[in-house]
């Protein structure tokens, strides 16, 4: 059982299987007390005044707590991401490099979105995102629900009633069907009627890809896995002045401390961004 599952993690692309880690992973972990989600939601004040830099990307990792509607998330993105990353896009860089510029394309339309509206989480929105781009590049394949039979085309559609029939607010998901049918008129329909190819992904993204494709690199779930020869051979290459080991002990605690918590390492009145860099310049050793 232990071993099916393991393969069928590690069978998911790389993308899919990355978002999937960290969403599981930042549920996981708030449960357990570990991480506060005040930490994480999106308000483009702390962005901008403190240097909250984080919070551009943890808005799309939290789905919430432990629930029926956090495993629907889960199971939703699972599968139908899962599709949309193995299949060839027009964008030229390969799937998946096609399609983290998609969830990029994403995550900024939906920026635009929140600043406007106030949203502090955009995950589910990104995630229905993808389902309506799927939907969209799939207007054909049988899709099966609740005993209901149906075209690709009507998916989002469908899910849609659903959260309005248990009396739940569909604008989160209206907010994903924006974002994704903006994607796909610029990616696909624009081209064919107009002939204007307005998005293309980035070379930058299809060279990442090969780089973790080649092992240097590789990022299964939340860890990174780096090269520790390559490690080693620059830390012992880098020449280094003694420092007392009271000083050194109390330097790393608190840089360690400080990246692994941003949140809580902000004083009053000073920005975090700043204040990172004036420890780290008061603490490491030249």
């Amino acid at each position: 059982m232990a071993g099916s599952i393991e393969a069928w993690y590690y069978g998911l692309p790389y993308v899919t299987r990355f978002y999937l880690s960290v969403c599981f992973g930042s549920t996981l972990l708030s449960t357990l007390g570990f991480l506060n989600p005040q930490s994480l939601y999106l308000d483009f004040d702390l962005v901008w005044q403190r240097f909250q830099l984080w919070r551009l990307t943890t808005c799309f990792m939290f789905l919430g707590s432990f629930s029926f509607p956090f495993v629907m998330q889960l199971m939703i993105l699972t599968n139908y991401s899962s599709r949309l990353e193995e299949d060839p896009f027009p964008g030229g860089g390969g799937p998946t490099a096609d399609y983290a510029f998609m969830l990029f394309f994403g995550a900024a339309v939906l920026w635009v979105v929140a600043f406007f509206m106030g949203i502090p989480f955009l995950g589910t929105s990104l995630i229905f995102m993808i389902v309506y781009v799927w939907s969209r590049r799939n207007p054909t394949a049988p899709v099966a629900i609740w005993g209901f039979r149906f075209e690709g085309l009507y998916l989002p559609w469908a899910l849609i009633a659903f959260t309005v029939l248990v009396g739940g607010n569909p604008m989160m998901d209206v907010f994903g069907v924006i974002a994704g049918h903006l994607y796909y008129f610029l990616l696909e329909v624009l081209p064919a009627t107009k002939g204007w190819n307005l998005l293309q992904t980035p070379a930058v993204l299809y060279v990442t890809r090969q780089f973790f494709a080649s092992g240097c690199i590789q990022l299964p779930d939340l860890t990174v896995a780096v090269n520790v020869s390559f490690c080693a051979a620059r830390t012992c290459s880098r020449p280094r002045k003694s420092q007392p080991a009271e000083f050194l002990s109390s330097a790393r605690a608190e840089l360690l401390a400080a990246a692994r918590f941003p949140a809580l390492a902000a004083t009053p009145g000073v920005p975090d961004g700043r204040w990172a860099r004036t420890k780290q310049a008061q603490l490491l050793p030249s």
